[in-house]
C-alpha cells in the first residue's frame, strides 16, 4: 500500500479516488522477482496509493499496470506506470 504525508500528499496534487484491479511487478535491474495483484485506491497526476498483499519496502522500484478501455470505448487500453514505493501501511484502507 502506498501512503503518503499530508505534506507530501499536497505536492502531487488532486486526488481522485479511482478503485481499479491492477498487476504489479517488484523490479531489481531488468529482472522482475515478482507479479502480484493489487487494487488501486486513489490516483493524482504524480502518485497512486494501491493495496498489495504483502508490505513493499521503501524504495522498492515496481511497474503497475491497469487495463482499461479508450474514450470511445472501443479499444482495449493498458496504462504502465514505472515508480518505487514511496511509503507503505498494514492499514486496511476503507
Amino acid at each position: 500500500m502506498r501512503t503518503a504525508s499530508s505534506k507530501r500528499e499536497r505536492r502531487v496534487g488532486n486526488w481522485f479516488p479511482i478503485e481499479q484491479d491492477v498487476r504489479y511487478k517488484i523490479l531489481y535491474g531488468r529482472d522482475i522477482t515478482e507479479t502480484r495483484p493489487g487494487k488501486t485506491w486513489k490516483i493524482s497526476s504524480a502518485a497512486v496509493w494501491f493495496t498489495t498483499e504483502t508490505i513493499l519496502s521503501v524504495g522498492l522500484p515496481v511497474e503497475l499496470s491497469m487495463c482499461g478501455r479508450t474514450l470511445n470505448d472501443f479499444l482495449p487500453a493498458e496504462l504502465v506506470i514505472y515508480g518505487c514505493v514511496l511509503g507503505s501501511t498494514d492499514k486496511v484502507l476503507r
